[in-house]
């Protein structure tokens, strides 16, 4: 797991594989960005990385239908209790669906969890917390 609150600090674990994930897309440095009012960290647009694979059978499970499109193009972060990731998903041609996927805290042991999403969004939809 990466650890917060070492300025300028970043141990990665291959168990996390959000982390992994933002690390690969986003390369060294992040931006900040604000977004309704919560501190939302943001990613610039990602090289091509497909989001988790859990994430993904999560959605297909819980919308009935499979994505044969699955590439993530933005995301952010938020810490929480956790981390919150908030990832847009380019699932067609036209066709993106926002994605906001918890990791607990270490110590807890969980999966990754696909907390809400939202479809029928456009690549010109601003990715903000839901």
């Amino acid at each position: 797991m990466h650890k917060e609150g070492t300025k300028g600090s970043r141990a990665d674990d291959e168990s996390c594989n959000v982390c992994a994930w933002a690390d690969r897309a986003s390369g060294p440095r992040r931006t900040e960005g604000r977004s309704t009012g919560r501190r939302l960290r943001r990613g610039p647009q990602p090289r091509a990385q497909p989001p988790p694979p859990q994430v993904k059978a999560q959605l297909e499970e819980k919308e009935n239908k499979k994505f044969p499109t699955f590439k993530a193009v933005e995301f952010k972060s938020q810490l929480v209790a956790g981390r919150n990731y908030f990832i847009k998903v380019q699932v067609g041609e036209e066709e993106f669906v926002h994605l906001r996927v918890f990791q607990s805290l270490p110590h807890e042991d969980k999966p990754l969890s696909l907390s809400s999403y939202q479809t029928a969004k456009t690549r010109h939809d601003e990715l903000s917390y839901f």
